[in-house]
């Protein structure tokens, strides 16, 4: 949640990760499909909310934008 209001995600991405409810949303994922929602949330946080691969990915300096070479 803290980084998806951090990095300011688009707000698809931020009600996916409790914004709108409280969490209520992401605890039901959790509960219901634990390895998945494991699976999705690290992908959000390896790519900062879909705007990269850390791994496949520089920032660039000047823009400070993702340049994805995936």
């Amino acid at each position: 949640m803290r980084e998806a209001n951090q990095h300011a995600w688009e707000e698809r991405l931020k009600s996916l990760c409790g914004w709108r409810d409280n969490g209520k949303r992401m605890l039901r994922f959790a509960l219901r499909s634990p390895e998945k929602a494991r699976q999705r949330w690290q992908r959000l946080l390896d790519t900062d909310g879909y705007r990269g691969c850390l791994r496949t990915a520089i920032n660039d300096v000047q823009t400070g934008e993702w340049k994805s070479f995936q």
